[in-house]
């Protein structure tokens, strides 16, 4: 189904709006055209919000059997949770067999897997070969296939300065995020597109990968720094522009999930870099919900690959500072201490959140009428206290 485009009538009634309010304000600080245009963007940005919200929200795929690394905690632990309650069947992996079962077991024990099989707790080392392999031959015979394979695990070797960090420490943040991610997508992109269906493959990026500077982390950063190319050279491979057609039935992604508040951020954290995290940070509940969706939208419509699935957007980055003042001592006092509940706290609360009144779109069409009144109120309010002098 094609894309459609944002409805001229809402354009032209968002901006004859904000026009019409500053010309009844009558400064001179800006001209007409000015509200025009914004009211116009105004009506753009709902359509194309609303929009993309429907898309993801109408394309439910028939239940999809996902392969998580390094899922046992944390975001993944969180995507996997999310993929549970939509239905699907789901691998979750550890280095340890024992963390993995134990996370197994307790998503079962929340209600949000169905039955026990939904979910199954397998053992993982992302940096050997042999026990990757193992992953996916066992993957594949317990769920019947895989149609979506993430790529997860990753370590972050605490916060130092990278001359003063062992080569231990190095060699293990290298060999799990740079080594395992290429050896997870290898073996997943060759199992997946083995199947008559393909399949799809997402690694996960992190902190420089966008090539900026990570101190403190800087081997961490520059690991990440390859999930871009990566994708971007099996993307060209896959269209036959380079030698080579391996996996050429599955298609690869990125996922960003932005600044999840996952022992892997808060390494190292100072109260200022905290005070930061309640900003910008989000639990990784949160960022599963917003990012499984999209990639069920994505298994779906057997997309092809290339896609970026990003959850710290740009203008969710703006609305995030222009709330700063009601985010402060979201997480953290101004000491740094956490204050945040703990996650069966937050299972819980989202549950029954999830079972009150629904319908995602309405606290959305309430933003978007709340914006074009308070911006007409606040200029006609003006306009009357000039004329009043």
């Amino acid at each position: 189904m094609a894309r459609r485009s944002c409805p001229a009538n809402l354009a032209v009634a968002s901006s004859l709006t904000l026009s019409t309010a500053l010309a009844l304000s009558g400064t001179n600080t800006c001209s007409g055209s000015v509200g025009a245009i914004a009211g116009a963007i105004l009506g753009a940005s709902f359509w194309n919000w609303h929009s993309d919200m429907l898309r993801v929200r109408a394309r439910k795929p028939a239940p999809l059997r996902v392969v998580i690394t390094g899922s046992s905690r944390g975001i993944g632990k969180a995507l996997a949770r999310e993929f549970l309650r939509a239905g699907d069947r789901v691998v979750v992996t550890s280095r340890s067999l024992a963390d993995a079962q134990a996370a197994a077991a307790a998503l079962v024990g929340e209600g949000v897997g169905g039955a026990p099989r939904s979910v199954i707790g397998l053992a993982c080392d992302v940096g050997d070969a042999g026990s990757v392999e193992a992953l996916a031959g066992a993957a594949m015979h317990q769920l019947g296939g895989v149609d979506v394979w993430i790529n997860n695990a990753g370590t972050s070797g605490g916060f130092q300065m990278f001359k003063e960090q062992s080569l231990e420490v190095m060699e293990s943040v290298v060999r799990t995020n740079l080594v395992g991610c290429l050896l997870c997508t290898r073996v997943a992109l060759r199992t997946l597109g083995s199947q008559p269906t393909g399949g799809h493959v997402f690694n996960m990026d992190g902190a420089g990968a966008g090539g900026g500077p990570t101190p403190g982390f800087a081997t961490y950063g520059a690991t990440k720094a390859g999930i871009a190319q990566l994708l971007e050279s099996v993307v060209r491979e896959r269209a036959g522009k380079a030698s080579g057609r391996e996996g050429g039935g599955a298609a690869l992604h990125n996922l960003s999930p932005g600044m999840a508040l996952t022992d892997l951020l808060l390494a190292g954290a100072t109260p200022g870099t905290k005070a930061a995290f309640n900003v910008l940070c989000e639990q990784p509940e949160t960022v599963a919900a917003h990012l499984v969706p999209r990639m069920r939208a994505l298994a779906a419509r057997r997309s092809a690959g290339g896609h970026y699935l990003r959850y710290l957007t740009p203008a969710r980055v703006l609305a995030c500072f222009l709330a700063a003042p009601l985010r402060r001592g979201r997480y953290f006092d101004p000491a740094g201490r956490a204050r945040y509940k703990s996650e069966a706290e937050r299972v819980a609360l989202a549950e029954g959140r999830r079972r009150g009144p629904r319908g995602r779109p309405a606290p959305l069409a309430l933003l978007y009428s709340g914006s074009i009144a308070l911006s007409y109120l606040m200029l006609a309010t003006q306009a009357h206290a000039q004329h009043g002098m």
